[in-house]
């Protein structure tokens, strides 16, 4: 600490004994006063700046105005030349320094973690959202794949039964015709007069008209429900016509 006086009685200066003594005591007394009223904590919990301009004010030291004014002085202003702790300070500062660092490093660490948790959490929320977006992607395709799927088959048995059908058209078709054939034959021979039963369970009568009979569907599993017996041979000339076409005569015995 400095500070500043001057004399404003040259004969109480003179009067008094050994006066920078007795202001010297009075500072002592007032800093050891000052010291009372604070406390480390409020040194190391950033009040220095208040704990500095109390020592910079006059009302601080009473008792050392007193024992100017009784010498003849006047103390003018105090002026904080350096701040400086005790060992014992000190070394509380620097235990709470290394403290306050640790828990800082501590809570950094923490804070650190919290949020490695919080992406972690994240991360494990996106996957498991993508997951089921996933999930019902796929099934949604195979959904669709099902649908075309049976698209296709029903589009596939569709077109075996329309070719089935056709299939069965043209076998009814060429029954039809083959049927006409048949009865045409058939017909031609009862116009010509032939016994068309004895005709048709007679073997001679089959090998004239296997060549048309075997292609007919209706007729090929049909029987020769009556029995006949021919006596004699069926003797069937050829008879040529006037047109140049040829017709049969039958005749038996």
């Amino acid at each position: 600490m400095s500070f500043q006086y001057n004399m404003n009685s040259l004969d109480k200066c003179l009067d008094s004994m050994d006066p920078i003594e007795k202001m010297y005591d009075g500072i002592l007394a007032d800093v050891r006063s000052f010291g009372d009223t604070v406390t480390s904590d409020q040194l190391r919990a950033g009040e220095q700046v208040a704990v500095m301009d109390r020592l910079v004010s006059l009302d601080t030291y009473p008792l050392l105005c007193q024992a100017a004014k009784a010498a003849g002085f006047v103390i003018d202003s105090a002026r904080l030349t350096g701040l400086s702790y005790c060992a014992t300070l000190q070394r509380q500062a620097n235990d709470e320094q290394h403290n306050a660092a640790r828990l800082r490093s501590e809570l950094a660490g923490k804070k650190q973690r919290r949020e490695i948790l919080e992406l972690e959490a994240e991360e494990r929320r996106l996957k498991i959202e993508q997951d089921a977006e996933l999930e019902q992607r796929q099934a949604e395709i195979r959904a669709k794949l099902e649908e075309e799927s049976h698209e296709l088959k029903e589009a596939a048995l569709e077109r075996k039964l329309a070719l089935n059908k056709r299939e069965i058209e043209a076998k009814r078709e060429a029954m039809k015709g083959e049927d006409a054939a048949t009865i045409q034959f058939l017909t031609a021979l009862n116009n010509m007069g032939v016994d068309m039963t004895a005709f048709m369970c007679t073997a001679g009568g089959m090998k004239v008209a296997s060549s048309v009979l075997s292609q007919a569907a209706s007729l090929q599993k049909g029987n020769c429900k009556e029995e006949h017996t021919i006596k004699g041979v069926i003797n069937a000339p050829k008879i040529k016509t006037e047109d140049n076409s040829v017709d049969i005569a039958w005749s038996s015995t």
